[in-house]
């Protein structure tokens, strides 16, 4: 499972970085690591229930940076809005994905994926 180091540290009014620690490593052989996302999202002002109504952020930009140590259960994020934000609450959802060797029928070993962790939290206004 997934947990946030620190809030986002903003870096700018458009620039954020966010950090995830205790993220699934390798689960054994061939099956690789929890895949974790994450994502800016926007609800309308007109829609008040704080999980109703977000869709993504057009024009925000989210990059896994890459760590000097890839195996530590460390993830960080480098976030990137747009310019001009239309006017609504803004949130970053993140979402991890486990994946797993399924047992069916198939003559190869396959890897499927579930969704284990799901979180938004609100994102401040830009100072």
């Amino acid at each position: 499972m997934t947990a946030f180091l620190p809030a986002p540290q903003r870096l700018s009014p458009s620039e954020l970085q966010l950090s995830l620690s205790r993220v699934g490593l390798e689960h054994g052989v061939g099956v690789p690591a929890n895949e974790v996302q994450a994502a800016v999202e926007m609800r309308p002002p007109d829609i008040t229930h704080e999980h109703l109504g977000c869709s993504r952020l057009r024009g925000a930009k989210v990059e896994l940076q890459a760590l000097a140590n890839p195996n530590l259960p460390l993830r960080r994020f480098s976030i990137t809005l747009p310019a001009a934000i239309p006017r609504g609450a803004l949130q970053i959802a993140i979402r991890e994905h486990e994946r797993f060797q399924r047992d069916d029928a198939a003559p190869e070993p396959a890897i499927g994926r579930r969704l284990v962790y799901a979180e938004t939290f609100a994102l401040p206004a830009a100072p």
